[in-house]
Parts: structure tokens; C-alpha cells; sequence
């Protein structure tokens, strides 16, 4: 059995993560230093990876109906952007300082140009993501992943149809 991986997605998060937990003199800079900060951070993560996950993965599931995404689906896109949007309009990150819940939401937003979602309705997550790619450690892990991603398909070419190459 041959185990899936998809390199610019899942792995990407935690190669920044550890990227930058390894370029700190304080470990603490991708986790909390507090109970309250260990309690943001799991919210975080949990929004991360559910409702922003959801919303970012759902225009990709094809539509039964022929019509495109439903009006539900479209709602429900919008207000989670409008709510990363509003967190990050006076905030550099999710949290006081990067985190690792920072990774993940900068590996999930690498993922929107395949779903057509156009961000610049959303200017404060556009500047965020913007901000996180300049970061040495994230472009690093991009490239490494790009890599992977450039090797997986040359192994099986039709793993190229979803590519991931000018998402950067």
C-alpha cells in the first residue's frame, strides 16, 4: 500500500514550524509560554484546521447540481474569511508572535489559488500571507516542499494535475 503524500500542503506547516522553532534561541516562539496562551493557541489551531480548512477546501468539491457553489457554501466562505480578516487587520499574527498555528494558516492560504477564492476582498489576509512568505524560514520550507512536490510528479505525472507550481 502506498502511503499519499502531497507536498505544499499537509507537510508544509510543520516544516515551517520546525524551521523556525529551530532558528529561536527561545523555544518558546512557536508555543505557548502561558495556560492562556497554551488555550489561544489550541483555538487557533482548531479554527485553523477545521472551519478555515472547510472553508478554503469546499469550492474544490464538485458541485452535484451543475449551478457552482451554493449560496450556503458561498455564505459560509465569506464569513470565515471576514473572520481571519478582521483578526488580522491590527495584528501581525494569530497570536502575540508567530506561532505554529501561523504555519498552518500560511500552508492552508498557498492553497487558494486553485479554488479561485479571490483574496483581495480580504486585504488584511492578503498583507498576512504576504508577510509570512518573506519570512526566510517559510520560503525555505516552500522550496523544499517544492521540490518534493516537482519529484512526486515525475514519479506519477498524473499527480501533476493538481499542481501547486506558480501558487508562489
Amino acid at each position: 500500500m502506498d502511503l499519499f503524500f502531497s507536498p505544499l500542503a499537509c507537510s508544509l506547516a510543520c516544516r515551517i514550524a520546525s524551521y523556525e522553532a529551530a532558528a529561536s534561541a527561545n523555544t518558546s516562539t512557536l508555543g505557548p509560554v502561558s495556560s492562556l496562551d497554551l488555550d489561544r493557541l489550541h483555538q487557533w489551531l482548531s479554527i485553523v484546521g477545521s472551519d478555515l480548512h472547510e472553508a478554503v477546501s469546499l469550492p474544490l468539491v464538485p458541485d452535484e447540481t451543475g449551478g457552482g457553489i451554493g449560496s450556503h457554501t458561498r455564505d459560509f466562505v465569506i464569513a470565515s474569511l471576514d473572520f481571519l480578516d478582521e483578526r488580522l487587520r491590527e495584528r501581525q499574527f494569530l497570536l502575540d508572535r508567530f506561532s505554529s498555528a501561523d504555519a498552518h494558516l500560511c500552508s492552508l492560504l498557498n492553497c487558494i489559488p486553485p479554488t479561485r477564492i479571490d483574496l483581495s476582498a480580504w486585504p488584511a489576509i492578503e498583507a498576512y500571507h504576504e508577510r509570512l512568505l518573506k519570512r526566510p524560514n517559510v520560503s525555505r520550507a516552500i522550496a523544499e516542499e517544492l521540490a518534493l512536490h516537482e519529484a512526486a510528479v515525475a514519479r506519477h505525472p498524473s499527480f501533476g494535475e493538481l499542481s501547486f507550481r506558480g501558487l508562489l
